[in-house]
């Protein structure tokens, strides 16, 4: 959790404004604001950000991965302009080094992501890599749902008030103060048995839906 009330609502501020960002369908503004409050929230330090991450990975995937959250989840390695570290004997990376590398630093250094990082339009299109290309495919929006969600459950419950906004007419500050266990049960409910569905299927508003407007999507 933050440790004092003025980070919080820094967090807080910053998960509205990548919310405001995302409905905009600025998708690499919205991954900047999220990947800030990560530093704000993990301490800063590269070994830090990625022992976040790695905390976080199940929450992550959940959304990248069609609802199937893993705790270790590995991905081809891909170096770009001398990122990453060198691959394991399969040829593959963490998850968190790869988002540590190949997203935060040239998001948090150069304001965008690399050329070779491509926006994957299927949203039931899990992430890929093209070796004849040399161009990674995710989708953006299903990443940004990822780490929002992992965000959101570094807010107190206490201060959720300041938490605006909806997935799928379920108010995003419900997720504030759960512990991963418990935001990944609470995940697994929004996701149709179905293995080719995303976090893409998922409606993020920036509104919280009004009583009437949930009796109707339920009916």
């Amino acid at each position: 959790m933050c440790a004092t009330r003025r980070e919080t609502d820094a967090l807080c501020r910053q998960i509205d404004t990548a919310l405001t960002l995302l409905q905009k369908d600025r998708l690499q503004d919205a991954l900047i604001h999220l990947v800030i409050a990560v530093n704000a929230v993990s301490g800063q330090g590269g070994r830090s950000i990625k022992d976040w991450l790695a905390r976080k990975t199940q929450l992550i995937s959940m959304f990248l991965l069609g609802g199937r959250g893993f705790s270790n989840v590995r991905v081809p390695h891909f170096p770009i302009q001398g990122r990453l570290k060198k691959p394991d004997e399969f040829g593959t990376v963490s998850l968190q080094d790869a988002l540590y590398h190949l997203f935060r630093n040239p998001l948090v250094h150069e304001a965008q992501l690399p050329p070779q990082i491509q926006d994957e339009p299927k949203p039931n299109r899990l992430p890929y890599y093209d070796g004849e290309k040399e161009v990674f495919h995710v989708h953006l929006q299903n990443l940004i749902a990822g780490l929002m969600v992992a965000l959101l459950t570094q807010v107190p419950s206490e201060c959720s008030s300041k938490i605006s906004g909806s997935l799928s007419n379920y108010p995003l500050a419900n997720f504030c103060g759960l512990s991963e266990k418990d935001a990944l049960a609470l995940l697994r409910a929004f996701f149709p048995e179905h293995p080719d569905m995303t976090g893409a299927s998922l409606c993020f508003c920036k509104q919280i839906p009004s009583e009437s407007e949930i009796q109707s999507s339920e009916e």
